[in-house]
């Protein structure tokens, strides 16, 4: 059950972090916000196949696959809104005030 709650919480979350995304000037990180959001429903669709299917292990496979995948889509954007010149510009910014 536990799981099942981490996994609410975490699609929550990832509906902000989509909205933000989309809404990026940069535009390949307003794609990321797209393509998380289709792994993200495809990520409750196996979750809930994996319940009604009784744990099988394609399906659960298929679910930390996935699971991979949103996470290093994730990490690559986050690396690349880090390494940004505005980024940059705003803590030098921020340091010299």
């Amino acid at each position: 059950m536990a799981h099942r709650w981490g996994a609410y919480l975490l699609t929550a979350l990832l509906g902000v972090v989509v909205v933000r995304a989309r809404a990026a000037a940069d535009p390949v990180i307003a794609r990321v916000g797209s393509l998380l959001l289709a792994l993200t429903i495809g990520q409750m669709a196996l979750g809930v196949i994996n319940v009604i299917l009784g744990i099988q292990v394609w399906v659960s496979a298929l679910h930390l696959a996935n699971a991979t995948g949103m996470l290093a889509l994730s990490l690559a954007a986050t690396y690349r809104i880090a390494s940004s010149p505005a980024t940059h510009a705003a803590r030098i910014a921020e340091a010299t005030s």
